[in-house]
């Protein structure tokens, strides 16, 4: 499942930035005055008003289902005709990082939604592995890297997550780990509803490089010894 990123050939004219939002009734661009905004970031601009840190994208984004060899060498078709695009009010920025996990005989795929409503992980289920049903919202305000474990553990569903924000508070001295993201686990009797577990999960820590943050990876794979989980930091 490839990320789609497209951007405008010509993001500013006349003294204004522009970006793309998906409708109902198709995809408008919305100008900004240079005057208002900061660009120093290509992926993004901000805003220089209001209280709160302001974000918009040069790009909107969708997934593209893209068949392999399963070796992963040979280039099979390229499924145009399924690909995930926004289609709630919730993903009007786009849609971006697909992770897919097969439970029992479906597959599960997770995804972020970007939208000024909120930005959040939502999640599309399908039986083939190509044809995916959007099922909505599983979890809310900047929760990252979603990832289902490929198979259940006490007949509930388990994910890995990333949590973020904008503050984080300190560790004390004595204690390994480093304030920041974090990979959590939460818990679901139906992949729909997902509870956190109360203790942490994966976090960084102290001179480490893991220090800066840590986001999941590839699907929790189940073994004869446990859950093996590789991570990025």
């Amino acid at each position: 499942m490839v990320r789609v990123a497209e951007a405008l050939s010509e993001p500013v004219i006349e003294g204004h930035v522009r970006a793309i939002r998906w409708t109902p009734d198709g995809y408008v661009l919305d100008i900004h005055p240079l005057t208002s905004v900061n660009m120093t970031d290509p992926r993004q601009f901000s805003l220089r008003q209001g209280t709160h840190r302001l974000l918009a994208l040069t790009s909107l984004s969708w997934l593209l289902p893209v068949e392999l060899t399963p070796d992963g060498r040979q280039l099979v078709a390229v499924h145009y005709d399924r690909a995930i695009e926004p289609a709630a009010s919730y993903q009007e920025y786009g849609v971006e990082d697909a992770r897919i996990s097969k439970v029992d005989e479906l597959w599960y795929m997770t995804t972020c939604s970007v939208s000024a409503e909120r930005h959040c992980t939502t999640l599309d289920i399908s039986d083939d592995g190509l044809n995916y049903a959007l099922k909505g919202i599983v979890l809310d305000h900047q929760n990252k890297d979603m990832i289902l474990f490929e198979g259940k553990v006490a007949d509930k569903f388990v994910a890995l997550t990333r949590p973020l924000g904008e503050v984080y508070f300190v560790y004390p001295e004595a204690s390994p780990y480093a304030g920041g993201p974090s990979i959590n686990l939460a818990a679901s009797p139906d992949a729909l509803h997902w509870k956190p577990v109360d203790r942490p999960g994966i976090r960084a820590r102290k001179r480490s490089t893991s220090s800066m943050k840590v986001g999941g990876g590839s699907q929790p794979i189940r073994t004869e010894r446990g859950w093996f989980v590789i991570y990025f930091a």
